[in-house]
């Protein structure tokens, strides 16, 4: 690299892209190693109140998960609720009022059970 300044040979690479808006953005790497103009998820969200009981109930707002979602949160509202990525188990306890936001795909699964009928988790997805 005889004719590059050892200054040049070490500054980074600086992808841009333009925007509808015929803006330029520097373009960045999410957490889950895609490559982004932002590092924001821009893909709409989705929330509702989940009834759980003594009967597993899957994290997901609808009939469906959201498609293409990246993360999930949750916020138990009533005591002795557990999760777990499984219709057969769920072993992790929260507390009430505990958030949990997780980077999730939409092939990951998340459950809930809880110690009695008539519990409420708030739930989002992203």
């Amino acid at each position: 690299m005889g004719d590059i300044s050892r200054e040049k040979q070490t500054m980074p690479t600086i992808l841009k892209g333009g925007g509808s808006d015929g803006e330029e953005y520097n373009a960045g790497i999410s957490p889950l190693d895609e490559q982004l103009v932002a590092d924001i998820l821009n893909n709409g969200g989705t929330d509702a109140e989940l009834t759980v009981g003594t009967s597993a109930v899957e994290l997901k707002v609808g009939a469906s998960k959201k498609a293409n979602r990246k993360y999930v949160i949750f916020v138990p509202l009533d005591s002795g609720i557990k999760f777990g990525f499984s219709s057969s188990t769920q072993n992790i306890p929260v507390f009430k009022h505990q958030m949990i936001m997780m980077p999730v795909g939409e092939d990951t699964e998340v459950w809930f059970i809880a110690t009695s009928s008539g519990k409420t988790v708030a739930i989002g997805e992203l």
